[in-house]
């Protein structure tokens, strides 16, 4: 999983007042890792906007529903600025009756834009395990 809070620690609310282009625009610079040039074409920024919003209602409507724990494991990668909280993060242990790690890297939401390398490396060595 990477910068994602678990089911069971989802915030619908965050989702809630981020309906209207203002609000969406606002979220994109917040969550850094738009290039500007998104935000200088209109065509473009549209297109996002309306994934965005698609994404959004999607995310709003998730009602969690405790299922059986997943037998594999499950690994977490998070960005040391992101504004999850550890503990939605640290919540994906209680969905794995396997190994479970939470891994940081320096950055926020999109941290892995800037550790491309050292994540795939990573992710090989859990391959290999």
């Amino acid at each position: 999983m990477s910068a994602c809070a678990a089911p069971a620690r989802r915030d619908r609310d965050r989702y809630i007042n981020k309906k209207d282009r203002v609000s969406l625009v606002a979220d994109l610079h917040e969550q850094g890792g738009t290039p500007s040039v998104v935000f200088e074409n209109e065509e473009l920024l549209n297109m996002i906007l309306n994934l965005l919003h698609a994404d959004y209602r999607v995310c709003e409507s998730f009602q969690y529903e405790k299922l059986e724990e997943l037998p594999c494991p499950i690994h977490v990668l998070a960005g040391t600025n992101d504004s999850i909280e550890s503990e939605r993060l640290e919540a994906w242990q209680l969905e794995t009756q396997s190994e479970f790690s939470l891994q940081w890297f320096d950055g926020g939401h999109f941290f892995i834009r800037s550790h491309e390398s050292t994540i795939l490396s990573y992710l090989n060595d859990l391959k290999v395990r």
